[in-house]
C-alpha cells in the first residue's frame, strides 16, 4: 500500500473514531468538548503521518529495525510533546478532557500504525526458503 493510501486510512479511521467520541465529548463538557476531543485527534493524526513517512524511508526487510524505531519515536513523542504543550497552554481543552482524548486517539494510531508496519516486514521464512532455493545441492 502507498504511503498516500496508508495516510488516508489513518486519517479515515482518525475522523470515524471522532465522530463516535464527539457527541459522548459533548455530553460530557459541553461545546467544548468536541473540540477537545479535535485537538487530541489532530495531535495523533499528526503523529500517525509523520510515522508512516519516516517508515517509507527505511523499505523492506532490511529496514524493518529502523522503521519500528523510528516510527515508534515519532508516533509516540508527537502527541506527548503536542499534547502536554496543548495542556499545559489551553486551560479550556485541558478542563474538557483533552489528554484523555487524547489517549483514546493514541490507542487507536497505535493499534493501525503497528498493523501497517508489520505488515510490511517480510515473513523470515519465505525469505529464509527463497535463498536457499536458488543455491545447487
Amino acid at each position: 500500500m502507498s504511503l498516500p493510501a496508508q495516510a488516508a486510512w489513518a486519517s479515515a479511521l482518525v475522523i470515524g473514531l471522532w465522530l463516535i467520541v464527539a457527541p459522548v465529548a459533548y455530553q460530557i463538557s459541553g461545546a467544548i468538548g468536541p473540540r477537545a476531543a479535535a485537538a487530541g485527534a489532530g495531535v495523533c493524526l499528526l503523529g500517525a503521518w509523520l510515522a508512516l513517512a519516516i517508515a517509507a524511508f527505511f523499505p523492506g526487510p532490511s529496514g524493518a529495525l529502523h522503521r519500528m524505531l523510528f516510527s515508534m519515536l515519532a508516533r509516540t513523542m508527537i502527541p506527548l510533546l503536542l499534547g502536554v504543550a496543548l495542556h499545559l497552554n489551553a486551560p479550556s481543552l485541558a478542563a474538557a478532557g483533552m489528554i484523555f482524548y487524547l489517549l483514546i486517539f493514541y490507542l487507536a494510531t497505535l493499534v493501525f500504525d503497528t498493523a501497517l508496519l508489520l505488515a510490511q516486514v517480510a515473513n523470515p521464512q519465505v525469505v529464509k526458503s527463497s535463498q536457499t532455493s536458488d543455491k545447487p545441492i
